[in-house]
């Protein structure tokens, strides 16, 4: 937990580490627990694989954000025809983590 004035615009940069590291955490771990769903771990089945690939983007985040600029995408999220399919076996969703696989 976090100082409430910390996370103000003028710290952004602490925040957006702050953020991933509690990520990185919670992928190594295998916890990422609901919210709002008490006993629910958003994570508890992930393979070794999905690990791997959400570390690497964790870890070096600016290498996936410049590829994703390189190659012109201006969304800030996977269009939504993508996540209804059910039929897309590379699209992964754990809990609020999207990502292709």
């Amino acid at each position: 937990k976090t100082d409430p004035r910390e996370w103000q615009e003028s710290h952004i940069e602490g925040c957006f580490h702050n953020f991933l590291d509690y990520v990185i955490n919670a992928i190594q771990s295998r916890e990422c627990w609901n919210f709002w769903l008490i006993g629910i771990n958003l994570f508890q089945n992930m393979t070794e694989k999905d690990v791997k690939k959400l570390l690497r983007v964790c870890k070096k985040p600016t290498d996936y954000i410049e590829r994703l600029v390189a190659r012109g995408d201006q969304q800030t999220s996977i269009p939504e025809e993508k996540i209804i399919s059910r039929r897309e076996p590379r699209l992964r969703s754990y809990g609020t983590f999207v990502y292709w696989a």
